[in-house]
């Protein structure tokens, strides 16, 4: 892999030891920034997902009771109009 040398990491390697370790912890916390955002937007992928997968079953969970709940209303409707007939 070809890394560029710029001014700044000639200035740092030019200071030794130290000049070196400041420039791989410089470079590590680049890297790891960047695999911070890539986890990151895999996360709010899948959290989109999850909330996506609970409307599905909040609808699929609400239609059937919904139909039920009709259902009960027209057998009360029923049970009523029988018992104004008597």
């Amino acid at each position: 892999m070809y890394f560029a040398v710029s001014s700044i990491d000639s200035y740092f390697l030019s200071q030794g030891v130290l000049g070196a370790i400041v420039l791989v912890l410089a470079s590590v916390c680049v890297f790891l920034y960047r695999k911070n955002d890539a986890l990151q937007s895999k996360l709010d992928a899948i959290q989109e997902q999850r909330i996506m997968d609970a409307r599905e079953v909040s609808r699929s969970i609400t239609s059937p009771l919904e139909k039920i709940a009709e259902q009960n209303k027209s057998i009360y409707d029923v049970v009523l109009n029988s018992k104004s007939r008597n």
